[in-house]
């Protein structure tokens, strides 16, 4: 690397060092929640030679990175954060060396240490998440692109560092056939293009090879795109969360597993879980077109918005924690649009400039298909770093030189002023200023550390910032049932449900609370309405059946078949395929005098249920 190239690794390196010390006195530095998390978890898993059955939810280059670090350096929370730091600072001389190609050695130092000092691409770099590897391999593959048009990349390189970046986050994936066709206008070489196609596409098979082999079915990737398509374009939904309807943010793999076993009547792979999903956000669509219409419009404004859109935790209540985030915050779209749309226009005639405003659109247009946040969209931050230093260094030139006629002066203003609205024509609608988000998330990190006390205290603080604030109450409920603390737990649930009525899994915990609290009938009421809410929920309709099961069992111990056989029968409704109800059933005909069939329906579930041993025990008896 050049002088300038070790000058805007250093200041990157140092930046992001001071915010490490800071940021080591934080829980979340402790404890990764929801996403990161996720991550962790894997990576874990992967460092001890483990296959856990949320691999193929996420895409696999991150926990293989993650997982390598901890294989060889322990798991430990300051040596990943010390190689992302290096990542990190990598993109930011990448940053460097894109601009430097089209503006020069001096104006590229200034756009890698922009980059170098940008809030987000600081807070990344420390994050147990795959963004700050996935920025560093999309501008290695812009850059490799940009130098094999002017004879001096490598087709190989460019191909390896985007099928890297698709297995690191596959919203890139759609710029392959692009990728394919561009190699073939900028070299017109046959062999250019088959190295090129050979090594973007070799890591996918392999990919797709492995999850096939461990059981996840043909999974290319990840099998999360049908899970947020649906999310993104259900009829409830905002375009900027990840709430599941039913079951709001806090959801699993298993979870959506199960919602979408549910459906099928089936056990699902990973790929049929994915393609699940997919259908059922198209049917969505189809069904709520005029919705949908608005709902992408508004996705595309929220995308370019001047507020940053929480999706694991909240970046304002964290700059309010660490001053040094919040700073370097004010570097971001509102303020780096405006002159990037100016170094578009005037930079047009550059095949460069063309080539990376295809790339923010193909990104932008593939984003918006699921739901937007801050962390979804901060991969166009470095590019429209680059676009906006060439948007004021031109400016500048040309005002220099006086040069530029009326026209060229009017384009100029009509793309600054574009930028200045674009990120004022939507808003999220929330209050940053509330920090209640920031809090219960955490309050989530303490519990997740089993600090039960601090997590509760946090919790509170948050209801006391907005007492309004989604699922505080339910986390506050959840601690409460676990220490034993019943009758408080069930006041906490019921809060919770008067502020979010639909919210399913609220249902299905303040019935299950209830039943502890031998309260069953108010607690069926619960179950059913946690299935009204969400009909696909075999929680709840297994806590429903276990009453009635429980009740039947009761009246059959006493003689009184007649109302068992009642029982069963509402329980079978909530769990037809449950052994023990169906043989239960049987037996209740049996004792009532009806064994027409008994006999056949009772090898039958032997057949599924193999050594079942009520039912083996009847058989045997009927048959004596």
């Amino acid at each position: 690397m050049s002088g300038s190239s070790w000058l805007v690794f250093a200041v990157a390196v140092a930046v992001r060092l001071i915010y490490l010390i800071q940021y080591r006195e934080s829980v979340f530095y402790l404890a990764p929640i929801m996403d990161a998390a996720d991550y962790h978890g894997i990576a874990v898993s992967l460092s001890h030679g483990k296959v856990i059955p949320t691999l193929a939810f996420r895409a696999p280059l991150y926990p293989l990175f993650l997982g390598l670090v901890y294989l060889v350096f322990g798991v430990g929370e300051l040596i990943p954060r010390l190689f992302q730091i290096a990542v990190g600072a990598g993109s930011c001389v990448m940053v460097k060396h894109i601009a430097e190609r089209l503006y020069g050695r001096g104006i590229g130092t200034i756009a890698g240490v922009i980059a170098a000092t940008t809030g987000l691409m600081v807070y990344f770099d420390l994050e147990l998440l795959p963004t700050s590897l996935f920025l560093f391999l999309n501008l290695s593959f812009v850059r490799e692109l940009i130098l094999l048009k002017a004879d001096e990349g490598s087709a190989v390189k460019a191909g390896v560092y985007l099928a890297l970046a698709i297995l690191t986050r596959p919203v890139v994936l759609p710029f392959l056939p692009i990728a394919i066709l561009l190699i073939y206008i900028y070299r017109r070489e046959t062999v250019d293009l088959l190295k090129f196609t050979a090594s973007a596409t070799l890591p996918l098979i392999a990919s797709l090879l492995v999850h096939v082999a461990v059981g996840s079915g043909p999974v290319l990737v990840s099998a999360q795109g049908g899970v947020n398509y649906y999310i993104g374009n259900h009829h409830q939904a905002d375009g900027a969360s990840a709430a599941f309807p039913g079951m709001g943010t806090g959801w699993g793999w298993e979870d959506v597993s199960r919602w979408a076993e549910a459906r099928a009547g089936r056990q699902l792979t990973d790929a049929e879980t994915d393609r699940t999903y997919w259908r059922e956000g198209l049917r969505e669509v189809g069904n709520h077109p005029g919705r949908w219409i608005k709902l992408m419009i508004r996705k595309a404004l929220l995308f370019w918005n001047r507020a940053e859109i929480p999706n694991n935790r909240d970046f304002y209540y964290h700059g309010r924690r660490f001053p040094l985030i919040a700073l370097l915050m004010n570097i971001g779209f509102p303020l780096l649009l405006p002159f990037a749309f100016c170094g578009i226009v005037l930079g047009w005639k550059r095949a460069e400039v063309k080539l990376i405003t295809l790339f923010i659109v193909v990104f932008f247009l593939t984003a918006i298909q699921f739901f937007v946040a801050a962390r979804f969209r901060h991969p166009l931050t470095p590019f429209l770093i680059v676009l906006a230093v060439g948007g004021i260094v031109q400016t500048a030139w040309m005002i220099a030189a006086r040069r530029g006629g009326v026209k060229v002066w009017a384009l100029v203003a009509a793309a600054f002023m574009a930028g200045l609205i674009l990120p004022r024509l939507a808003t999220y609608g929330r209050d940053f200023n509330d920090a209640s988000y920031g809090l219960l998330s955490e309050g989530n990190a303490y519990k997740s550390l089993g600090r039960y006390e601090e997590a509760e205290e946090f919790y509170r603080k948050a209801l006391a910032a907005n007492s309004g604030a989604p699922f505080v109450n339910y986390y506050i409920a959840e601690l409460a049932r676990r220490q034993g603390r019943l009758s408080q737990a069930v006041e906490y649930y019921r809060r919770e449900l008067e502020l979010r009525p639909g919210y399913a899994r609220g249902w299905n915990n303040l019935g299950v609370t209830l039943v502890e609290l031998d309260q069953e009938n108010e607690a069926l009421i619960c179950f059913k309405r946690a299935l009204t809410e969400q009909p696909e929920m075999i929680e709840a309709a297994r806590n429903a059946a276990r009453i009635y099961g429980r009740r039947a069992l009761e009246l059959a111990g006493k003689g009184d078949w007649g109302s068992a056989a009642a029982y069963l029968d509402k329980a079978l409704e909530y769990q037809p395929d449950e052994p023990l109800f169906r043989t239960m059933r049987l037996e209740a005909r049996y004792r009532l005098g009806d064994d027409a069939g008994i006999r056949e329906e009772l090898r039958k579930l032997l057949a599924r249920h193999p050594g079942f041993q009520p039912a083996v025990q009847l058989l045997d008896e009927i048959e004596r």
